[in-house]
């Protein structure tokens, strides 16, 4: 195969490429900030696990709270599905 072949089957490969990139429906996430918002109260929900100080109850009246919310934003995700 001589260089100007070996070049042009490169350059039809990358504009194939790139045709079907932009064919292949765009994925946008649904419910950015709610899924942001169960990513943070994971990260406290675990921070608040492996506390060592049990702040008389309250850090497990925190982490029922958390518990909750995240069963809250579950919900809401789900409504919007239907």
């Amino acid at each position: 195969m001589t260089s100007a072949k070996i070049k042009l089957t490169v350059m039809v490969s990358i504009l194939m490429f790139g045709l079907c990139s932009l064919a292949a429906p765009m994925h946008r996430e649904h419910h950015p900030k709610l899924r942001r918002a169960m990513n943070i109260l994971n990260r406290a929900k675990g921070v608040l696990q492996h506390a060592a100080h049990d702040f008389k109850g309250h850090r497990v009246a925190a982490i029922h709270d958390i518990e909750q919310a995240q069963g809250e934003l579950r919900q809401a995700m789900q409504v919007d599905q239907h």
